[in-house]
């Protein structure tokens, strides 16, 4: 809401008068001359004295410096009470509809002033507004003051109260929210959850694990990583929240330059992900492209926008802008307690003027939303030529910054470090005749830091307890049943993998249960090996009788009835590395365990050719 009264302050942590005079100076002097002549004229209201373009910019500077809140006064006290109330409004919002500004003022605000040969819609001019400026945009009006004004006037006028941490606080009392908190179980579930993506992860080719990791897991992989790991899933369904399943196995990859191992201690393992993240420099640099650097925004956390073809990542060497605020956010509400609308979060993000961006502007400007219409802040948007709209001026907010900065949310909040509530999103899209949010992240309502959180941010040196493993495993001497007692995950995830649970703690085991979900006779073995490391060292006979009897049902996963040539991969890994890589052959063979390739005969010549591609003659005499 606009004050009726617009107040002004001296900023707190004003940096010294030399330095902002430079940084406005820096930008200054790449104007050309004419630009800068009405630049100065539109912000002063006349023209410089100065002729020359350095002496106007360093001119400029100094009066966009404003050195004490008298000179900035001086400046403002001109303007109109009403003028005052838009441009406030207009300052701290940085962009908004003419049309929603003059609702909520409840005053016309612009007029058709003519001008030589036409009419063009402008502030009134006894509103005193020359440094706001107008452009229509998607069916609307839309005013903005220029980012160098924004600058150098925002910090002089007093701010909304959501410009503040404090005034982000959640006001809906605690005793009726129900958090999803991961905090506890992410220290047991997340070793587990690391073995089970090794295995979904490393046989794949490198084209297969850069889609993976571009597009999301399948939700068969995702499935598995759930049933294996234990891990909790987001409380939202109808594609209203990201699985955190997918967010933590491609964030996990990335960290790790996508070689991950089970860790020993998972919530040491998750401490050093976060601090990586926070890093100032990459800890991948020897890669042609640093995974742990802008590329997880990129590929992860912008999936609601298209990432137009042509634009590239900048080099990425230090950490994103986007994640510095995010981290200063977190830390400010860890050391308050509280828990924080997710929503007046972004929004002091936006009234900091804080440089929240993940990539260079050129690239960040190509990126697109897909919409036949958007409805933001009132008004109603709607699209140019194609069912798209940019992530600039009055959009950016809506469909970058907020999304962003609450996928960093879900993010720690799936490793635990956040405590978060959700709500049903607002349908602020429409697309093919439905209405949709704008991302799958606008479920998020609200976030509050967790012990484990408050380690793992270093501002507390007192390590969360560990899950303490007090269990008792029994497999049944004469019946296929197992019982535990205790508060083993380990052992409940993999139980409910391999039987039917019949209670709390008790599973029958079957030879079907047993080898369900397995594709090879190693993970049927691999089964067998856990049973015995897990559940009982030294079972009993019938229970050796059912390992016997599985590892017999796994030849028929190699019984293939299709009449085909079988090839063995070349010794020498370049060329076989050089052959798997080609996506042609996907398409005509199929690739078995111990170096094999299965072609079936009606691609056998298809296949030749395609060695011949790649310079390998066929010498088999076939």
């Amino acid at each position: 809401m606009i004050p009726e009264t617009i107040e002004t302050r001296t900023p707190p942590n004003l940096p010294p008068l030399a330095k902002r005079q430079e940084d406005f100076f820096n930008f200054l002097e790449f104007l050309t001359l004419t630009d800068l002549n009405n630049a100065y004229e539109s912000f002063a209201g006349t023209r410089p004295k100065a002729k020359r373009k350095l002496d106007i910019a360093k001119e400029f500077s100094a009066l966009l410096a404003f050195p004490t809140i008298d000179e900035f006064r001086l400046w403002f006290d001109p303007i109109t009470p009403l003028g005052k109330r838009a441009l406030w409004k207009i300052a701290f919002d940085g962009f908004i509809s003419v049309s929603a500004l003059e609702a909520e003022i409840g005053q016309q605000l612009t007029a058709a002033i003519k001008e030589t040969w036409r009419a063009r819609t402008k502030f009134k001019p006894e509103l005193n507004l020359k440094c706001l400026s107008l452009e229509s945009k998607y069916g609307q009006l839309v005013a903005f003051m220029p980012p160098l004004y924004r600058q150098a006037v925002l910090p002089w006028l007093v701010p909304p109260p959501e410009a503040e941490i404090e005034g982000c606080v959640f006001q809906t009392p605690e005793d009726t929210v129900k958090p999803w908190d991961n905090s506890i179980d992410i220290a047991e579930s997340y070793p587990l959850f690391c073995e089970a993506l090794n295995t979904i992860f490393q046989p794949l080719l490198k084209e297969e694990r850069d889609k993976l990791i571009r597009s999301g897991f399948k939700k068969k992989d995702i499935k598995e990583l759930y049933a294996s790991s234990g891990l909790l899933r987001f409380e939202k369904g109808n594609d209203l929240a990201p699985e955190s399943a997918d967010m933590l196995a491609r964030f996990a990859l990335c960290m790790n330059a996508f070689k991950l191992s089970r860790p020993n201690d998972g919530q040491a393992a998750i401490r050093k992900l976060v601090k990586d993240f926070f890093s100032p420099s990459s800890k991948h640099q020897h890669l042609w492209f640093y995974p742990d650097s802008n590329y997880l925004e990129f590929c992860i956390l912008i999936d609601h926008l298209n990432r137009t073809p042509g634009y590239y990542l900048d080099a990425g060497t230090s950490i994103p802008a986007s994640r510095k605020v995010f981290q200063d956010i977190i830390i400010k509400i860890a050391h308050d307690g509280r828990r924080f609308n997710a929503d007046k979060l972004a929004l002091s993000i936006l009234y900091s003027t804080e440089d929240f961006s993940f990539c260079d502007k050129n690239l960040e400007q190509s990126l697109k939303i897909r919409a036949s219409m958007l409805q933001i802040g009132g008004i109603t948007l709607n699209k140019d030529y194609y069912d798209e709209f940019a992530v600039e001026g009055i959009l950016r907010d809506d469909l970058l910054v907020k999304p962003l900065f609450k996928a960093y949310c879900f993010l720690f909040a799936a490793l635990g470090l956040l405590e978060i509530t959700l709500n049903d999103p607002p349908l602020k899209r429409s697309y093919r005749d439905k209405k949709i949010p704008i991302s799958i992240y606008d479920s998020l309502e609200s976030i509050r830091v967790t012990k484990f959180g408050l380690w793992c941010l270093d501002l507390t040196k007192q390590q969360p307890p560990r899950p303490r493993h007090s269990y008792q495993a029994i497999a049944d001497k004469e019946l296929f049943l197992v019982t535990v007692q205790g508060n083993s995950l380990e052992r409940t995830v993999f139980l409910d993998k391999i039987g039917e649970k019949l209670g709390a703690d008790r599973w029958r085991i079957s030879p079907a249960s047993f080898i369900e979900g397995c594709v090879s006779k190693d993970q049927i073995v691999d089964r067998i090996n856990r049973f015995k490391r897990l559940i009982d060292s030294n079972p009993s006979p019938h229970w050796l009788d059912l390992f016997k009897q599985v590892t017999e049902r796994a030849g028929l996963f190699d019984a293939n009835q299709l009449e085909a040539l079988v090839f063995t991969l070349p010794d020498d890994r370049r060329i076989s590395q050089e052959l798997l890589e080609d996506s042609d052959l996907r398409k005509i063979a199929m690739r078995a365990e111990g170096r094999l390739l299965v072609v079936p005969l009606k691609n056998q010549k298809k296949f030749f050719e395609l060695l011949a591609r790649h310079g390998i003659a066929d010498c088999s005499g076939s």
